[in-house]
């Protein structure tokens, strides 16, 4: 084992109930994976265990499966507790629960290039307005056959009548763990007939359509933590893989292309060459703008954002510390300094809208909200994603939280900011006995939030057609 990697081993503080060994799975040049068995040795088991983690300062959690992992009550640690159905262990029982530990350097892995952020001189001219040219959702589909379906016209009809001018497809393709070197194919991926027909009937109803074709793991685990053993034959499929979605986005007129996204371990400055390979080869088939989804704080790595048209950000940054934020405290989390230890140390303590702003500058490009959202349950501006089971359905936060969006941009005469697409609108939604879509999740299909959402882009609307 690496020997840095030794210091930022967890710690768990003793607790009476359980006793907790981690076990490492894999390792990287900044981080690990691995499991951790909780056992309960007494007679009478565990009932709502938790347990504190302590990992050295630097090191952070950016995922957990089988257990929760929140900020502790003490400076330093986490609190970590069960998921539903895992809170009882019986007498001399155990569980197991798995996550993912990152230098934090910045979010995931990321080295930040902090140039990206400095101040730039002769910069200070009032911004214009905020007036995105592209305001809608991304739609994706992980299962063949849903893209075209009956069930997801309707949806995309949907989309359309809620003011959006823009909508995402998402087709996927998938590779098999973090270290492998193929692309392919499975019974998931989309055929290119589904997603071509999801993309007519985008255009017939009017709306400006982004291809935003994606490379998953099989498993569905963190594709931000993918860096194939060989990555000329990565880049070879991957280059493959682009340039067939671009033939197919030039064909049916597509106005935007994002070559995937999240691919944190691969957008480092040594893969430039690579990157920009596959970009000609891309542009050498579409004439349509492109852009690239960077995951949030991914953004100030990308050594290729001169060779696209805009910068891409998948902005999923905490704004709020707790449950139940005023409008008030959400807007300060895009517009004043972070109150959220993570976003702080991502951006250096700018606040996020700064942070955007000076990176536009930067770099001579706008800046696209590639995915921005947030689950309808409490704390849904905390980053809680997908690694939060068990939770409580708040569809007033999420709601508030698409207005601080609007409103923080408003504020601040985000200029910078060229469009938005919200994750997610579900092409097939899951409707239980409340008829609410995937009620607990990111979608806004049937919410309050979609209200904001059609309120906000029929002001903005007569501003916001391409030119």
């Amino acid at each position: 084992m690496d020997a840095a990697l030794l210091d930022a081993l967890p710690l768990f503080g003793p607790n009476p109930q359980v006793l907790a060994e981690f076990e490492m799975k894999e390792q990287w040049g900044n981080g690990y994976w691995g499991e951790v068995t909780v056992t309960a040795p007494g007679k009478d088991g565990a009932a709502n265990w938790s347990l504190t983690l302590y990992l050295p300062k630097g090191w952070t959690v950016s995922r957990s499966w089988g257990a929760m992992v929140s900020e502790g009550a003490r400076p330093g640690s986490l609190r970590v507790q069960p998921e539903a159905g895992t809170g009882i262990i019986p007498a001399r029982g155990q569980i197991t629960w798995g996550m993912v530990v990152n230098k934090d350097e910045a979010h995931q892995t990321i080295e930040k290039d902090l140039a990206r952020l400095a101040p730039i001189p002769g910069t200070t001219n009032p911004p214009g307005p905020f007036a995105p040219r592209y305001m809608g959702f991304n739609m994706g589909s992980w299962w063949k056959g849903i893209f075209g379906s009956d069930k997801a016209i309707t949806a995309l009809t949907e989309l359309a009548e809620s003011n959006a001018n823009a909508v995402a497809i998402v087709p996927t393709q998938y590779i098999k763990d973090i270290h492998a070197s193929r692309i392919f194919r499975n019974q998931q991926t989309e055929t290119d007939e589904n997603v071509r027909t999801m993309i007519r009937k985008a255009k017939d109803l009017g709306l400006i359509v982004m291809l935003k074709p994606q490379v998953h793991l099989e498993d569905f685990g963190p594709h931000q933590l993918i860096v194939p053993d060989e990555l000329d034959t990565f880049f070879a499929d991957f280059e493959t893989v682009m340039v067939h979605y671009a033939t197919m986005a030039a064909e049916e007129g597509v106005e935007l292309m994002s070559l995937t996204g999240e691919l944190v371990g691969l957008t480092r400055p040594a893969n430039r060459d690579r990157w920009l390979k596959v970009i000609a080869a891309v542009r050498a088939v579409y004439p349509g703008k492109l852009t690239y989804s960077a995951n949030w704080g991914e953004e100030l790595q990308v050594p290729f954002w001169d060779a696209l048209d805009y910068i891409g950000v998948d902005m999923y940054a905490p704004i709020t510390k707790g449950n139940d934020p005023t409008l008030a405290e959400a807007v300060a989390g895009w517009n004043r300094d972070p109150t959220n230890s993570v976003t702080a140390e991502v951006w250096s303590g700018l606040p996020i809208t700064e942070a955007m702003r000076r990176l536009s500058i930067h770099e001579d490009k706008k800046i696209l909200f590639t995915e921005i959202g947030y689950r309808s349950i409490d704390g849904g501006g905390t980053g809680l994603g997908d690694s939060a089971r068990e939770v409580t359905v708040d569809l007033a936060e999420q709601a508030l939280l698409y207005e601080a969006v609007f409103t923080a941009m408003t504020e601040v005469r985000a200029d910078w900011l060229e469009g938005i697409f919200f994750w997610d609108w579900d092409p097939e939604p899951y409707k239980g006995v409340d008829q609410i879509p995937n009620v607990d999740d990111f979608d806004v299909a049937g919410k309050p939030a979609m209200e904001v959402a059609k309120t906000w882009f029929s002001i903005l609307g007569e501003d916001s057609t391409p030119q």
